[in-house]
C-alpha cells in the first residue's frame, strides 16, 4: 500500500513537473518572440526614419540647387537625371548599397521596396499581397501591415506602410 502511495506520489511531482517545464518553455518562446520581432521592427523604423530624412533632404535641398542652377542657364531646363532628382531612385540605391556593405560584413540584408500598382520601374510593381494591402490602405483599413512570414524555409518580418498616407 505504502509503494502504492509513493508510485502515484511520484507520478504527481512527474506531471507537475512536465507542465511546470512546458509552460515556462511556452513563457521563453513567446518572450524570445515578441523581443525579436520588437527588435525587426526597430531595424524597419529606423531604416523608414532614414529614408524619410534622405527624401527631405532632396526635396528641399538637392531639387531646388538643380531648379535654381536650370534657372540660371548652368544646366538644361529639360535636365533630369534619377540619380539627381529621383528620391525614390536614390533612395533605393542608398539601401542596395547598404545591404552590400551587410553581405561584405557577413550579415543578413533586407529587401526594401517602393510598390505601387502603377509603377514606372517594373521591379516596384506590387505583388497579389501588396495589391491587397494597399488596397486595404486605401479604403481606410489599415494604416500598416505587419506579419511574420515564412518563405522557402525562412521566416520573415513583412512590413508595409504607405509612402504617402493614403
Amino acid at each position: 500500500m505504502i509503494t502504492h502511495l509513493k508510485s502515484k506520489w511520484f507520478l504527481l511531482r512527474f506531471i507537475s513537473f512536465v507542465i511546470t517545464s512546458l509552460l515556462l518553455i511556452t513563457f521563453y518562446k513567446t518572450i524570445t518572440y515578441n523581443a525579436t520581432i520588437d527588435t525587426a521592427m526597430d531595424k524597419v523604423n529606423t531604416m523608414l526614419l532614414t529614408n524619410r530624412a534622405l527624401s527631405e533632404f532632396i526635396s528641399q535641398e538637392q531639387k531646388p540647387e538643380i531648379a535654381r542652377l536650370q534657372e540660371n542657364d548652368h544646366i538644361s531646363h529639360d535636365y533630369f537625371n534619377p540619380k539627381l532628382l529621383s528620391g525614390s531612385y536614390i533612395t533605393k540605391r542608398i539601401h542596395d548599397y547598404y545591404n552590400h556593405e551587410k553581405e561584405k560584413g557577413g550579415e543578413e540584408t533586407h529587401l526594401f521596396k517602393f510598390s505601387s500598382d502603377n509603377a514606372f520601374n517594373p521591379k516596384n510593381r506590387a505583388d497579389t499581397l501588396e495589391l491587397k494591402i494597399l488596397n486595404q490602405m486605401r479604403n481606410g483599413d489599415i494604416k500598416e501591415h505587419k506579419e511574420v512570414i515564412k518563405k522557402e524555409g525562412i521566416t520573415y518580418l513583412y512590413y508595409e506602410n504607405p509612402l504617402r498616407r493614403v
